[in-house]
C-alpha cells in the first residue's frame, strides 16, 4: 500500500486477512502490529475486512 502510494497508483484497495495480533498479546506486539496496519491504512482507499472480530478491533483502535 505505500509502495502504490508512492507510485501514485490512482485506486488503492487492500484486503485484511487477519490481523497478526489480538487484544490479548503484549502491549509491544500490538502496538507494532496496529501502528503498522494504521500507518498502512492511510495509504489505501478501501479496506476490506474477512474477520468480524478484525472489523470491530481496528474501529475501536479509529484504524480507518
Amino acid at each position: 500500500r505505500i509502495a502504490a502510494k508512492i507510485a501514485r497508483v490512482p485506486v488503492i484497495i487492500n484486503t485484511v486477512h487477519g490481523l497478526y495480533a489480538t487484544p490479548e498479546d503484549r502491549l509491544v506486539r500490538r502496538v507494532a502490529v496496529y501502528g503498522a496496519e494504521r500507518i498502512a491504512a492511510t495509504c489505501s482507499d478501501r479496506e476490506l475486512v474477512q474477520n468480524v472480530e478484525d472489523i470491530a478491533t481496528l474501529r475501536s483502535l479509529r484504524i480507518p
